[in-house]
């Protein structure tokens, strides 16, 4: 199992399973990824999937890193330039968003009226710069991909020391193409003094 800290209160982990016949034979793999958040009553799973590891290619953390490189450069553009359509490229259909104040948005359809509405709202004027933190190839075509966001005025320049969200996706090849298919949005908070 892998656990990776996302922000505080917010972790995802990875898991290595083996599906096994009546005799005890393994039968084939699964690699499911959840993202925790701790509540009140204790860590919940918001976000949950389960792909199966039927295969093990060589070169896909390369892949993996090329492919995640251009999505979050595709999402950071798309939001400086106000480009709905480059911002949501990327989802799959099935998609699932849990945004920085914690709503849950399912399916592409709704993850482009989201950005719609943020990029006509608050979002109209903002300028990002993501940075790639950390890119982990699973087994078969999955991977989870961290990046960290900072605020920058309009010609890059960043405007915050320190990153002020942090998001993770989990990105699935389908049919040679990487998809998003969940997307968890953290703010960073500054620490109790």
């Amino acid at each position: 199992m892998h656990a990776i800290g996302v922000a505080d209160g917010v972790v995802a982990t990875c898991i290595r399973q083996t599906y096994r016949g009546a005799d005890g034979t393994p039968t084939s793999g699964g690699l499911p990824t959840y993202v925790w958040r701790r509540t009140p009553g204790g860590w919940r799973i918001i976000v949950g999937q389960n792909t199966g590891a039927a295969r093990d290619d060589a070169g896909t953390v390369e892949v993996a890193r090329d492919a995640a490189a251009a999505i979050v450069r595709d999402v950071e553009t798309g939001l400086n330039t106000n480009d709905v359509e480059l911002m949501t490229r990327h989802f799959g259909e099935d998609a699932i968003v849990i945004n920085a104040t914690g709503r849950r948005i399912d399916g592409k359809a709704a993850i482009i009226e989201a950005h719609e509405q943020a990029l006509a709202g608050f979002m109209r004027n903002e300028h990002v710069g993501y940075t790639v933190t950390d890119v982990r190839a699973l087994e078969g075509p999955v991977a989870l991909v961290t990046k960290s966001a900072q605020a920058t005025d309009a010609n890059g320049a960043f405007l915050d020391p320190e990153p002020t969200m942090l998001a993770l996706y989990v990105l699935h090849e389908r049919d040679g193409r990487w998809e998003i298919v969940a997307r968890q949005n953290t703010l960073v908070t500054s620490p109790p003094a």
